[in-house]
């Protein structure tokens, strides 16, 4: 009984892995409720192999013949060379990953048997491979979090300005996203956080900034604007003379104002401040 269950769960686990990268990968529109509900398909052979006494190559071949159906049930495009595509890279992540599963089985095993002379039932396997695909999403999430911060560094830069009779350092990004004019003065608005004033303003006017009332700040115009989630406000916009942009050995003056936001910006990753587009 323990054989079956652990071979229907570990079955079930690598082949959702495989429509899970097979939607993430083709961008497709199928949700994941469907897609696990299409799984029985897979389900069913299992339960066709194992009780119906059928060779291991026989239930290759049935398993890939099932899923070229369920490929039919969830793709988006029809077109004959995109089912040869979507069904060919099925193929692929089918014995790549039942191999790699395979692989590790065997492996810990081994390992376990060498080191602490254990040795595994079988009916672990599923164990082993769910702890095998965490790790393997952890060093996945590792790597696209390092990649990601080694991208932003280059987007990263110091700007420095007079305001409030203070000469403020702050670390900026260049945001392609923003193209702000003031409606008033013309110039690029380079978006601030408001938390960031916290350091240069008197405790009181700070307080004062955060309720809502700018008069602290010497406002010279309000722009209106949309979130990111489609939300209409305003953007207190203040005057400085211009900014310096600093990046490796290179130095800009630029001339724009500070637009004033109520939200906080890059968290770990250290800026404090959106930069114009035509800063890039």
């Amino acid at each position: 009984m323990e054989f079956y269950l652990n071979f229907f769960i570990s079955n079930f686990i690598l082949d959702m892995l495989i429509m899970y990268i097979m939607k993430k990968h083709f961008k497709l529109s199928s949700s994941f409720v469907m897609i696990t509900f299409i799984q029985i398909l897979n389900v069913m052979t299992s339960a066709v192999y194992l009780f119906c006494n059928l060779s291991f190559m026989y239930f290759v071949l049935i398993k890939l013949s099932v899923n070229f159906i369920v490929c039919l049930l969830i793709i988006d495009n029809f077109s004959l060379k995109s089912i040869i595509c979507f069904y060919g890279s099925y193929i692929l992540l089918f014995f790549s990953i039942f191999g790699f599963a395979e692989f590790m089985l065997m492996f810990i095993r081994a390992s376990f048997i060498q080191l602490f002379e254990i040795k595994i039932p079988v009916y672990y396997n599923f164990i082993v491979i769910i702890c095998t695909i965490m790790y393997v999403f952890f060093i996945g999430g590792i790597v696209r979090l390092l990649s990601h911060r080694r991208v932003l560094k280059n987007y990263l830069t110091k700007v420095s300005f007079s305001l409030f009779c203070q000469h403020i350092e702050i670390v900026g990004l260049l945001d392609s996203g923003n193209s702000l004019t003031d409606t008033k003065t013309g110039k690029p608005v380079v978006i601030m956080s408001i938390k960031s004033l916290k350091k240069y303003l008197p405790k009181h006017d700070y307080l004062k900034v955060v309720a809502g009332d700018y008069s602290p700040l010497h406002v010279s115009n309000f722009l209106d604007y949309v979130t990111v989630g489609g939300k209409g406000t305003n953007m207190p916009i203040v005057e400085i003379e211009n900014i310096v942009v600093e990046k490796g050995d290179k130095v800009k003056k630029l001339d724009c104002v500070i637009g004033f936001v109520d939200q906080k910006f890059g968290g770990d990753d250290g800026y404090e401040c959106l930069l114009h587009r035509d800063f890039i």
